[in-house]
């Protein structure tokens, strides 16, 4: 868009991925988001769902010392 932003994902210009709590709708706790799991988390960053970003030592993947 004219902000430098993926369009759907700009709030200026009422993207149709930003829900009524201002946040990017996927990761809103409050809209129960689809990338929010059971235990209120961002799905991919959940040690309890198996979350793509945690690695073999339980830990985020970007932020493991040992990885």
């Amino acid at each position: 868009c004219e902000h430098g932003r993926v369009r759907s994902r700009c709030k200026e210009c009422g993207g149709s991925s930003i829900c009524e709590h201002g946040r990017v709708r996927s990761v809103c706790k409050g809209c129960g988001g689809s990338s929010i799991c059971e235990h209120g988390r961002e799905r991919s960053r959940c040690k309890g769902c198996g979350g793509s970003s945690i690695c073999e030592h339980g830990r985020v993947r970007s932020q493991c010392k040992e990885c």
